[in-house]
């Protein structure tokens, strides 16, 4: 299996291969090639060449030099043992971007292998991630300790108030997370799938989680990405990546006792946002608004709309005064950590 950090070495060794390639190399053609796979999106070409070099060695292991539909087929009845049909068609859909730039071979009038995946595609049920009422979000940021979940509460908040996908999480810095007053803070995501940067607001209690979180950051951090490793009061000098915080929704199922924790995916909190938005669970939020958090902000305003579609709830205009905004960082407040059952 081709990993990702000789992906780039791979593909340049297959495009040299003679053996290989279809089209005459070098000149307008090569050109034309290379133009076209620079219009898969930046983020996702990877999995797009890993595709393509995983279906070139399965032919190269097999001894097989055409691209017909029966080779195709015999290559998708494989992965089919052992991978599930979103897959197949996530597959099937690489495979077309990539052969048909590189080989000038088009999968989409292989009708047979369409048939194929359609067929394994009947009666299957995707796993989507369960979510979260605003009943439990409130009881696990209330109850949960924080010398243990204290980074999971924070990804919470962020999650459900921003309707952020795991990417942007990730991507967060410090300077990225503005205070406004002592009960708001005014958080930029950067542009992402929706090519759009936005903002979104954390109010009231949320704001003094967020804080202490912010505070227990070491002062000599060589990153300034904003999710760093916490483990029993401490911040350490390591950040959070990816597959750690898709497991956070997982973390507070199993606090909560919720059946089936497994089933809360690193969808969870972005899913959970966009459902409270269309339920009467919005009405709380609405109240949260109503508070003096915003009051206590002299300038800022806030303009009431239907937001997007992908935006969890009603503002999406929220204008700060010009003057500076207060610092983030403060003297780190007093953490005990305590034994869960003397707590």
């Amino acid at each position: 299996m081709v990993t990702l950090r000789n992906l780039d070495n791979e593909l340049v060794r297959m495009s040299s291969s003679s053996e290989d390639e279809t089209l005459n190399p070098g000149g307008a053609a090569s050109d034309a090639k290379n133009a076209m796979l620079n219009l898969l999106n930046s983020k996702s070409r990877s999995g797009y060449i890993l595709q393509y070099a995983n279906f070139m060695k399965w032919k190269k292991l097999h001894g097989v030099e055409s691209f017909s539909e029966e080779v195709l087929l015999d290559y998708f009845k494989e992965l089919a043992k052992t991978k599930q049909p979103s897959t197949l068609w996530a597959v099937y859909s690489m495979l077309k971007a990539t052969l048909g730039p590189k080989k000038n071979i088009h999968i989409a009038k292989y009708s047979n292998l369409k048939a194929f995946i359609k067929q394994k595609s009947r009666g299957y049920i995707s796993q989507k991630s369960r979510m979260f009422t605003a009943s439990e979000v409130e009881t696990f940021l209330k109850e949960a300790p924080d010398h243990i979940y204290l980074a999971v509460k924070v990804a919470l908040i962020f999650g459900i108030n921003g309707s952020c996908r795991i990417i942007e999480m990730i991507n967060f810095r410090v300077t990225d997370i503005k205070k406004h007053s002592d009960q708001l803070l005014l958080v930029n995501v950067m542009a992402s799938q929706s090519k759009q940067a936005r903002s979104f607001m954390i109010l009231n209690k949320d704001v003094e989680i967020v804080e202490k979180y912010l505070a227990l950051r070491p002062k000599n951090m060589k990153t300034d990405r904003f999710f760093i490793r916490y483990n029993l009061g401490k911040c350490r000098h390591q950040v959070i990546g990816k597959n750690n915080i898709q497991k956070y929704p997982k973390k507070i199922a199993e606090y909560l006792k919720l059946p089936n924790p497994e089933k809360y995916t690193g969808h969870c909190f972005r899913k959970t946002a966009l459902k409270l938005s269309n339920t009467s669970d919005l009405i709380e939020f609405r109240k949260k608004i109503e508070q003096p958090a915003l009051t206590q902000a002299p300038g800022v305003t806030v303009k009431v709309e239907r937001a997007a579609n992908d935006m969890p709830f009603d503002f999406i205009d929220v204008k700060v005064p010009p003057q500076p905004s207060q610092p983030l960082l403060r003297t780190p407040p007093s953490v005990v950590v305590r034994d869960r059952k003397q707590a």
